[in-house]
């Protein structure tokens, strides 16, 4: 008797010690495949946060070529010298580089200038022209009749001499959008003005500087005179060598010679477009780091179960 119960102890015991261990192998199984799940989930969310952050520069970068600025330039003949279309134009023309007369000081038709069939033939083949700013009292009023006599348009650009610019000279002439200075002073473009600062078309380091304004697309005007010296001077061998030099940028489409009213649209359409896909490119990239947050937020709830 006392055999059987040691028996049906030992058993009991046996019994017992066995489910302890296969409850033991069940939990950890299921520990293992619950730690397993666990870190399925885990890496399911990094890669989704991976792929994300590829998403993120693939739209950084896509949205950077989509970005185009052009480099423009502008040159302003200060003079309406016969000149001017005998042999500026005949420079110029056969390369496709307009200009840009200034009228104020001197009108088609006026002794020794231009015939106003010579200036209806230049605008007529891309030339523009910009109205020249005076300390005359009337002097806007003297240029209106002058432009009606010739059927023309008042301009948005004003040229203002050497040395007579002031922002307050700007600001009272309301009538235009576009101020073309010599750097006389700092000036506050906050009206929404453009206000340019104009160079000689043949300083020394006017080639390196034209480089880099095609470098880093930026605007960049430049005035021949016909009647003065100095670096603003015209002079035919020398300015054959910077039309050649500029037609090698124009027929690779990294530089636009053209008006100033154009060029400002230009740079304006230009501005819009860019701002517009850098806008829709950051919503793109807002929306991507909200999730990349979530996921993060995710991943270590994961971990705190």
């Amino acid at each position: 008797m006392r055999r059987r119960i040691m028996f049906i102890a030992a058993l009991l015991l046996t019994c017992g010690v066995w489910v302890a261990f296969i409850f033991a192998r069940n939990a950890r199984n299921d520990s293992i495949q619950q730690y397993a799940q666990l870190q399925n989930q885990v890496e399911s969310l990094e890669a989704e946060s991976n792929e994300l952050q590829r998403m993120i520069e693939h739209t950084r970068s896509e949205s950077q070529k989509e970005l185009h600025s052009t480099a423009t330039a502008e040159y302003l003949i200060l003079d309406l010298d016969e000149r001017l279309y005998s042999e500026v134009y005949e420079i110029m023309k056969p390369r496709d580089i307009p200009g840009v007369m200034l009228l104020g000081r001197q009108w088609p038709g006026d002794k020794d200038c231009i015939t106003e069939e010579e200036f209806e033939a230049l605008l007529d083949d891309g030339w523009s022209y910009v109205l020249c700013w005076s300390e005359e009292e009337d002097w806007l009023e003297d240029a209106q009749e002058h432009l009606d006599d010739l059927e023309l348009d008042l301009p948005e650009a004003l040229f203002f001499p050497d040395g007579t610019f002031s922002q307050e000279a700007a600001e009272e002439a309301e009538d235009f959008s576009i101020f073309i200075h010599h750097g006389e002073e700092d000036v506050d473009s906050g009206d929404g003005a453009w206000y340019l600062d104009i160079s000689a078309w043949n300083y020394s380091g006017v080639r390196r500087d034209t480089r880099t304004v095609v470098e880093q697309a930026e605007n960049r005007a430049f005035e021949v005179s016909l009647s003065e010296d100095g670096d603003s001077a015209y002079a035919e061998k020398a300015f054959v060598n910077c039309m050649d030099n500029i037609e090698a940028y124009v027929e690779e489409d990294s530089l636009t010679v053209t008006g100033f009213e154009a060029a400002l649209e230009l740079r304006r359409e230009e501005e819009e477009r860019n701002a517009e896909i850098t806008a829709q490119a950051e919503e793109l990239i807002a929306g991507y780091q909200a999730r990349i947050e979530e996921i993060q937020q995710e991943i270590s709830a994961v971990y705190q179960r």
